[in-house]
């Protein structure tokens, strides 16, 4: 028993070792960890006794169960020592990651201050150059407003000055302009008192002109209106041009002739047959008075005379468009383009032609001289029924267009047709008459 006794404290006193063995490997000195392993060797020591011990215990009859424990204090032993080494281990790889921390902390430091210093030396550089242009731009905007400035005052200086004589120079033009006004109202007013007069001078030619119309025996109607017409007008237009001969030796411009005169010169130059004369009056006016269709009339008529048959038809369209409804327009556009087809041959002219002709007849059909123009176109196309059916019309109406169409070239190839000679010979006392216009 006293063997068994002493086994049991030795598995005891292991098992004690063992754990303290345990608990030293946690501390991180070295020379507690040395201690630990200087107690392991003597406690190994001691477990070497023990375990003579226990052979002897086994030679005594000790149970199985004895030997057990004590194999398992040896294990106990063999695995703290294992322990303590790996702990040591480890203590070291620690302490080399946190000197190698440590070192990366600080060098990371040192790079950050070195950055940061030169961070502040390259900004009060800057700030110092920013501080030098600001200077000098600021000097530059204040030396460039007080230019501006000068140059201000000098503008306003001379802005008052122009006004000045701007003001003064408009004074001198408006009272230049009321004297000039005022001498144009006395010339108006002149001109108006010579028109008058022209008009009381034209009053004995007149008179004299239908004197001698109604004692000059033969005459009809219309050869008596004529000769007063022309008796009239060349009174007129010799006054007309005394008129204004003397305005432009007032200094009064072509431009500055009132347009009535230019109407009425226009007009009465036309009664004299001087078309050529005419048309310049009669256009001078209608620069004034584009819509006169009085004007455009006389206008289109003198072209007409002139055989300037396309000027002509711009007139006759010009007074169309402003009064669909003028059939007289459209008769003489009607002939124009006849008189356009003995130009040029173009047999699309004598299509409008007829055209025209209808359609002025359709707005004035009371006026059947209007027929013999028509009978003018269908003829020309070869049209030989229509050509004798207008023509019947406007022999109806005025016996004398039979002898104008024989005499007239449109109807040519028809002057030996029996039909046509049937229609157009003359019976007697008929008078004889012209081509109406």
């Amino acid at each position: 028993m006293p063997a068994l006794r002493k086994l049991i404290i030795a598995g005891i006193l292991a098992a004690a070792a063992s754990a303290a063995l345990g608990q030293s490997a946690a501390p991180p000195q070295v020379d507690t960890v040395t201690d630990t392993i200087y107690d392991t060797v003597r406690l190994s020591d001691t477990t070497d006794r023990y375990y003579q011990l226990a052979e002897k215990a086994i030679e005594h009859r000790m149970t199985v169960i004895t030997v057990i424990l004590t194999f398992i204090g040896l294990l106990l032993a063999a695995f703290s020592v294992a322990l303590v080494v790996e702990g040591r281990r480890a203590s070291r790889k620690i302490e080399q990651d946190l000197q190698i921390a440590r070192h990366k902390v600080d060098c990371a430091v040192l790079r950050a201050e070195k950055e940061a210093l030169e961070a502040r030396n390259l900004i009060a550089g800057d700030l110092d150059e920013l501080k030098v242009s600001t200077k000098a731009e600021l000097d530059k905007v204040r030396a460039e407003t007080e230019a501006a400035i000068r140059e201000i005052g000098r503008l306003k200086e001379e802005s008052q000055r122009h006004v000045l004589e701007t003001k003064q120079k408009a004074e001198k033009e408006i009272s230049d302009i009321g004297e000039k006004t005022k001498d144009a109202i006395r010339q108006l007013a002149e001109i108006e008192a010579r028109i008058t007069e022209l008009g009381r001078m034209t009053e004995k030619p007149v008179r004299k002109a239908q004197e001698k119309a109604a004692a000059t025996p033969g005459l009809d109607v219309e050869e008596k209106l004529k000769l007063i017409e022309t008796a009239d007008a060349s009174e007129a237009v010799e006054q007309y041009e005394k008129l204004v001969d003397d305005m432009k030796r007032e200094g009064l411009s072509g431009s500055m002739i009132p347009s009535a005169i230019r109407r009425n010169m226009g007009y009465h130059y036309f009664l004299l047959d001087r078309y050529e004369k005419a048309l310049p009056e009669l256009l001078a006016y209608l620069e004034s008075s584009p819509d006169d269709e009085w004007a455009l009339f006389m206008a289109g008529l003198s072209f007409g005379r002139l055989k300037k048959h396309e000027d002509a038809m711009r007139y006759w369209e010009r007074i169309v468009s402003l009064n669909a409804t003028d059939a007289t327009a459209l008769y003489n556009w009607a002939a124009s383009l006849v008189r356009l087809y003995d130009a040029t041959g173009d047999k699309s002219a004598l299509h409008q032609a007829v055209e025209k002709c209808n359609r002025a007849l359709e707005l004035a059909p009371d006026r059947k001289d209007y027929y013999y123009n028509l009978a003018c176109a269908q003829a020309l196309l070869g049209k030989k029924e229509e050509m004798l059916s207008a023509l019947k019309e406007a022999i109806t109406f005025d016996p004398k267009h039979k002898k104008m169409a024989r005499e007239d070239e449109d109807f040519k190839a028809y002057w030996d047709d029996p039909d046509f000679r049937a229609l157009t010979d003359e019976e007697p006392g008929e008078d004889e008459g012209k081509k109406p216009e």
